[in-house]
């Protein structure tokens, strides 16, 4: 009957926890076990019980435990046999109401919500009590403990149980009391609700509350004071979190839970007592809050996680014996905390539990620990000394990581396995004793320990992982035991200081860049068991004079040997089949090398550099000489490949940079076979004196043979279609070329600095010639350019101080920057397809004389014929006439500009000294600034109505110009427009003009009347001065504009 009973109460409980479930634990929702599992712990209740193992299970018929179940909970009846009492443990399936401590009160207070009833009963909650095997791991579990109690007290007390959750559901909030600052209750008083933000100053909780709710006072960031009354029994989940202003409030001792979060970010609080009655410190409950502080009650049992994260100013904390585990980031930042006693009870520490607490200088570890969680002391930057007790069997990731002050430590003998990282950035441990348990040790356990100078690894060790010892530079020598098989990536990078190593025979590979910048190694034997050498494995290697390679070696990586500067010599065993990049790049003692015949291929840039290297034989069976092969060999002066020729029949392609840099290189034959030579294969190869390229080439690469200063001839074959950009460039003693019918384009720069090139024939293919090509090139006089060619690019004849003369082909639509300029051209006919001149395209032609400017051409550039100093007469019919176009033309007497004309730039004419007169054309509007400046035979010139400006100094020093009229369309004249003209007798200003600039008529000696019109409403400063105008003129036009227009 009894039975029966219990378990509908159970159907009811199950029923009521359906419509308002709430995890026990709302920090760590959990995975719950199985009836069956609890079951079976129950059974061993006196081991898997904690401060409960004097309950024994009540066993039923079939001698299991006595059990109820429900949809959520499991409850077994339990007997303390020393009293005879029985009582109901309740074990949790699935997530709960937050009952935790806040259930246990007596039935006193019971009474006061439900009535009166027979039995009293008190409720128990216990956090991780009972340890249960579930889903393949042990974990402690709470249960909640009550007296075996008749149906009526059971009804009262789940109806008790049911309501203390710290949750402000929504059916609370439907009908709500609140008082006269906004605060809001629960119907019954005895939850406290919700609270505005804007509450401020002092608030009194109201007497009769036993639930501070979740989130209650959130973000009341100017409530400086609380008052919480003795009747409170939990205070909720992120109760107080970002109360920035909260600096007083006392705990009451009634109160048996503190939710996660509660008083995170409370950065006013700086003290606080906590309640006896207090089991655990919830995860976050004080993060970021700036308590000094604290003391913890010994009724904690656990710390949890990121409990006071951030805590920057807690100095002081005293940790209770009760303590078994301190959660993880559980004191992470507390920079301010100097020193912690671990009591003995502690047996697991969290992952980053002390992590960045910058202040810690000492700690001792209690013996119960056995493992060191990741990162748990890292940044610990002043922890100076650290004792691990001898129950410690691993040490987790970045355990010490960055511990900068750690000097010394002994690692117990029953530690296994160091992690990575585990003491990593440890800048002070200079000396350190592994284990002979230790079988591995985690990739960059020991990276950047400046001051390790010795260390011993056990044999267990088989492997030496990535970066453990990188940047170890004052660690000196080391020995390997005999069981590693392999030693990894950077193992032992930057270790300047290591002298010697001896590698085992049991070593197999070695990694990338395992020894590179080990500046100090000077000799090196590796086993016979080795099979590669990683890619930069002795990389930077500069004292590295030898060094023994086993025959088992078939690959040299990458960078392998690369800036070995020290190495002279190197025996490469004939079973290597593979070279990488940049082998031996930078070995510029290396004078000599026999690569054997397995190698398959010649490589990118491996001996770039080797600047000693006088020999090299080559027996490798590749059909390509890689980019950059020789590049910067200077003194090679034999190659010998394939034995018995220069370069082998079977080579179809010589790379990029192949040969750059070997400046002693002076002849060189290449096979028929090769079909392509790279981009700056034979750069700087300046004792290179002639050269024959095989008919199978189909294309120059750029830069191919700039900087050949010796060559002096080469044949380029019939099947090359292209010469790419500087292919030739530099080549100052190439006389003659002859550049074959099949070539259609060449490249930017491809002859620039050919000094000695007189004469070139570029083939009727030809459709385009890139920039420059030809720049600099003095001693060419001739040059036949073809009729398909379009386009005169930038710079292309720039300098070509010995061309006097040019045919530009009729298919030439334009003529680009600079492309004559600096040249010896004395005539030259534009052609009626060229539409634009660019920028300094004929610019400093010191010769030419003789030009048309054909009607085609639309646009002449800036500076397009600046300093053509011999150039005499000219038509132009160009609309765009650009700045400084004629500049310091100073022969140039006759001008005749066509109606085509819109604007006369700046500085168009300036100095055209010779110019004597000039008609402008009613198609020009503007005149720009200085564009007649100088112009001092210029004696009369008519300016168009259609002139709407005149720029400032148009006419500056044209002494010669004795009249002038101006347009009605000027409505203003510049400054300096007619300063220095001296022999300007008159001058007519129409009545569109309102102002005059300063200095505009300034030196105008000759100049002694002039008519100012009414429309004049300013004239500048030293507009007249040095007019030799009569005294009554100077009175009147002192009277409307004032003294300092003569000034």
């Amino acid at each position: 009957m009894f039975s029966l009973l219990f378990f509908n109460l159970m159907c009811i409980f199950a029923m009521s926890n359906e419509n308002t479930t709430k995890t026990i634990n709302k920090e760590h929702s959990m995975q719950y076990p199985t009836i069956s599992e609890y079951v079976k712990a129950i059974q061993d209740a006196g081991n898997n019980l904690d401060k409960l193992a004097h309950l024994t299970p009540v066993l039923d018929n079939h001698g299991e435990p006595y059990h109820i179940s429900g949809a959520f909970a499991v409850v077994f009846k339990m007997q303390d046999k020393s009293t005879g009492k029985y009582y109901a443990l309740k074990c949790f399936l699935k997530d709960q109401k937050e009952c935790a401590d806040d259930a246990c009160y007596q039935i006193d207070d019971e009474q006061n919500m439900v009535g009166a009833y027979s039995h009293s009963t008190s409720a128990k909650y216990l956090d991780w009590e009972l340890l249960v095997q579930s889903q393949d791991k042990v974990e402690k579990f709470p249960v909640l403990l009550t007296d075996w109690i008749d149906e009526k007290s059971m009804i009262t007390f789940l109806s008790v149980n049911e309501d203390m959750t710290t949750e402000a559901t929504d059916e609370l909030c439907i009908e709500v009391i609140t008082d006269e600052y906004g605060v809001e209750y629960g119907k019954d008083g005895k939850k406290m609700q919700k609270s505005p933000q804007e509450l401020d100053g002092t608030y009194s909780i109201k007497k009769g509350t036993k639930i501070i709710c979740d989130y209650a006072f959130e973000g009341c960031s100017s409530l400086r004071s609380l008052i919480i009354p003795d009747g409170v029994t939990c205070i909720g989940a992120w109760a107080f979190a970002g109360c920035t202003s909260l600096s007083s409030i006392v705990i009451p001792d009634g109160i048996t839970r503190i939710g996660g979060g509660a008083f995170n970010g409370c950065t006013s609080l700086r003290s606080l007592i906590i309640p006896d009655g207090v089991t655990r410190i919830w995860d976050s409950a004080f993060a970021s809050s700036s308590l000094h502080s604290l003391v913890i009650p010994d009724s904690v049992t656990s710390i949890g996680d990121d409990a006071f994260y951030r805590c920057f100013s807690l100095s002081d904390i005293v940790i209770p014996d009760s303590v078994t585990c301190i959660g993880n980031s559980a004191f992470y930042g507390c920079t301010s905390l100097r020193s912690i006693v671990i009591p003995d009870s502690v047996t697991s520490i969290g992952n980053s539990a002390f992590y960045g607490c910058t202040s810690l200088t000492s700690l001792v570890l209690p013996d119960g620990v056995t493992s060191i969680g990741g990162g748990a002391f890292g940044g610990c930057t002043s922890l100076t000394s650290l004792v691990l007790p001898d129950g410690v069997t691993s040490i987790g990731d970045y355990a010490f990581y960055d511990c900068t002050s750690l000097t010394s430590l002994v690692i117990p003998d029953g530690v296994t396995s160091i992690a990575k990282s585990a003491f990593s950035c440890c800048k002070s441990l200079s000396s350190l004793i592994i284990p002979d348990g230790v079988t591995s040790i985690g990739d960059s356990a020991f990276c950047d320990c400046f001051s390790l100078s010795g260390l011993i690894i056990p044999a267990s060790v088989t492997i030496i992982g990535n970066n453990l010892f990188s940047s170890c530079c004052s660690l000196t020598s080391l020995v390997l035991p005999d069981g590693v098989t392999s030693i990894g990536d950077y193992a032992f990078h930057k270790c300047s200081s290591l002298r010697s190593l001896i590698i085992p025979d049991s070593v197999t590979s070695i990694g990338k860049s395992a020894f590179s910048c080990c500046k100090s190694l000077s000799s090196l034997i590796l086993p016979d068991g080795v099979t590669s050498i990683g890619d930069s494995a002795f990389e930077y290697c500069s004292s590295l004079c030898s060094i023994i390679i086993p025959d088992s070696v078939t690959s040299i990586g990458d960078n392998a040997f690369c800036g070995c500067r020290s190495l002279s010599s190197l025996v490469i065993p004939d079973n290597v089949t593979s070279i990488g990049d940049n082998a031996f790049c930078g070995c510029r003692s290396l004078s000599s090398l026999v690569i054997p015949d397995n190698v398959a291929g010649i490589v990118t840039r491996a001996f770039k550099g080797c600047e000693s290297l006088l020999n090299l034989v080559i027996h490798a069976s590749g059909s390509v000489i890689e980019d950059r092969f020789f590049y910067g060999c200077d003194f090679l002066r034999s190659l010998v490949i394939c034995a018995n020729t220069v370069i082998p029949d079977g080579v179809t392609s010589i790379g990029d940079s192949a040969f750059e840099g070997c400046s002693s290189l002076s002849s060189i034959v290449i096979p028929d076979c090769v079909t392509s030579i790279g981009n700056r294969a034979f750069c700087g190869c300046s004792s290179l004196s002639s050269l024959v390229i095989p008919d199978g080439v189909t294309s120059i690469g750029e830069r191919a043979f700039e900087g050949c200063s010796s060559l002096s001839s080469i044949v380029i074959p019939d099947c090359v279609t292209s010469i790419g950009n500087r292919a030739f460039c530099g080549c100052s003693s190439l006389s003659s070329l002859v550049i074959p019918d099949g070539v259609t384009s060449i490249g930017e720069r491809a002859f620039e600095g050919c000094s000695s090139l007189s004469s070139i024939v570029i083939p009727d293919g030809v459709t385009s010639i890139g920039g420059c090509a030809f720049c600099g090139c003095r001693s060419l006089s001739d040059i036949v350019i073809s009729d398909s060619v379009t386009s005169i690019e930038n710079s292309t004849f720039y300098g070509c101080s010995s061309l006097c003369s040019i045919v530009i082909p009729d298919g030439v639509t334009s003529i680009e920057s600079s492309a004559f300029a600096q040249s010896s051209l004395r005539s030259l006919i534009i052609p009626d397809s060229i539409t634009s001149i660019g920028v300094c395209a004929f610019e400093y032609c010191y010769f030419l004389h003789n030009l048309v400017i054909p009607d085609s051409v639309i646009s002449i550039g800036d500076c397009a014929f600046r300093g053509c100093s011999s150039l005499s007469s000219l038509v132009i019919s160009a609309s765009t006439i650009g700045i400084c176009a004629f500049y310091q033309c100073c022969s140039l007497h006759s001008l005749i500009l066509l109606d085509g004309v819109t604007n006369i730039g700046n500085s168009v004419f300036w100095g055209c000294k010779s110019l004597t007169n000039i008609v402008i054309p009613d198609s020009v509007t503007s005149i720009g600034g200085n564009a007649f400046w100088g112009c001092s035979s210029l004696s009369s010139i008519i300016i168009p109505d259609s002139v709407t400006s005149i720029g400032d100094g148009a006419f500056d020093y044209c002494s010669s110009l004795s009249s002038l009229v101006i347009p009605d369309g000027v409505t203003s004249i510049g400054d300096s427009t007619f300063y220095g003209c001296s022999s300007l007798r008159s001058v007519i200003i129409p009545d569109s003009v309102t102002s005059i600039g300063e200095d505009t008529f300034c030196g105008c000696s000759s100049l002694r009347s002039i008519i100012i019109p009414d429309s004049v409403t300013s004239i500048g400063d030293g507009a007249f001065l040095g007019c030799n105008f009569p005294d009554n003129l100077k009175q009147k036009l002192s009277s409307r504009f004032g003294d300092k227009i003569f000034e």
